[in-house]
Parts: C-alpha cells; sequence; structure tokens
C-alpha cells in the first residue's frame, strides 16, 4: 500500500470575477494542508470583503476533510457547487470562496447554481494546478571527469539537481519522485560502472 500517494493542488493564490445580473462574484484559491489554515484563508476573504451579502466556501483535504458552506444562500446552491468544482478538477489540500455582492435581481437557485459553479470553475482555471509527489533527496558524490555525464543522467531520468559543490570531487544535490528513484540509481550505476551512487538523504512531498 502506497502510505504517501501523489496528489493535486494550487501552487499559492488565484483569483477570478464574473458578473451574472448585476451581482458579482469573486472566486478566491488558496493552498491550505489543514483546517485551521482553511479557515484561516476563509477568516482573511470575510475581513476584506466584510460588506459583501455573501461568501460561500469549500475546501478538501488529503486528511480527508471536507466542508462547505452555503453562507445564506439557499440550501446546495453555493457551497455544494463549489465543493463539486473542486472535486471534478482532483483537488486537495485548497480553499475555495466566492464572495458574492448583490445585483439587487434575484438569480433563483438553478441560476445560483450556475453562478457559483462558473465562479469556481474560472478561478481554477487562473491558479497554479501542481502535482505533488513523495519525493527523496540524494547526494552524488563523483570524480570531475564523470560530472557531464552524471548531470545528463539526472535530468533524463527526471531529477532535479538542487545543488552542486564543488570539492576534492564533485557532489551533486538532487530531488526525484520516489517512484522513479530506482530507475535512477540503476541507470547512474550502469553509467559509470558503479563509480558514483546516489545516497539518499531526506525525502518529502514536492511538486513533480
Amino acid at each position: 500500500m502506497n502510505t504517501h500517494p501523489a496528489y493535486v493542488t494550487v501552487s499559492g493564490t488565484a483569483a477570478a470575477e464574473i458578473a451574472v445580473k448585476k451581482s458579482r462574484f469573486l472566486g478566491h484559491l488558496a493552498s491550505a494542508a489543514s483546517e485551521a489554515q482553511a479557515r484561516s484563508v476563509l477568516e482573511s476573504v470575510r475581513k476584506e470583503h466584510y460588506n459583501a451579502r455573501h461568501t460561500c466556501w469549500a475546501y478538501i483535504l488529503r486528511d480527508g476533510g471536507k466542508r462547505f458552506s452555503d453562507d445564506g444562500e439557499p440550501q446546495g446552491t453555493a457551497g455544494l457547487p463549489i465543493l463539486g468544482v473542486l472535486e471534478k478538477n482532483g483537488l486537495q489540500d485548497c480553499v475555495l470562496t466566492v464572495t458574492r455582492y448583490f445585483g439587487g435581481i434575484l438569480l433563483g437557485a438553478p441560476g445560483l447554481v450556475r453562478a457559483y459553479t462558473e465562479s469556481a470553475s474560472q478561478t481554477i482555471q487562473a491558479a497554479a494546478v501542481i502535482r505533488m509527489a513523495w519525493c527523496g533527496t540524494y547526494t552524488i558524490p563523483c570524480p570531475y571527469e564523470l560530472y557531464g555525464k552524471i548531470a545528463g543522467v539526472v535530468q533524463n531520468a527526471g531529477a532535479e539537481i538542487l545543488d552542486t559543490l564543488y570539492g576534492a570531487e564533485v557532489t551533486l544535490s538532487v530531488r526525484i519522485p520516489q517512484e522513479n528513484a530506482a530507475q535512477l540509481c540503476a541507470v547512474l550505476t550502469e553509467a559509470t560502472n558503479g563509480k558514483a551512487v546516489a545516497v539518499p538523504c531526506g525525502e518529502g512531498y514536492c511538486a513533480s
């Protein structure tokens, strides 16, 4: 069983605005790795738009936490559609709010569902969506004469070179999704006849 599955989230924040029959819908999407972080984002948006009629929201966390709110809109017309957009895009560890400034024209339940869905969708379209994978960090000491070959092997294997130290020999610090780490080690051994070995020194989630 994979205890560290890959997941999709957003980097930073994103915003989008649409207008529907004089009502303004302002979407805001942010990363949030916990309920406390999601609540903090929500309070910040509410503070910024303190005079808005509604700030509806939804969030999904990797630990299974999932919540939404219509914030005074008719039940099922706002929070649930926002949550549905997050689920459709496979996003986790993020919170999406849609603030509505009422324009004086009632939209009816179907109109509200369409408006909140569209606002949420456009906000996600404006976001930097990233895949997070469980990655390992490795150091690779090598003789200077093998540095060029090893750098090529590392990059072809899909690893990211984080740092290069120059001393009596060259030491590369690299990061690679663990699902690809075994292949990197095998190719590295073959390309250098065992003269260069990747030494594990840490692991954690990273954008891949």
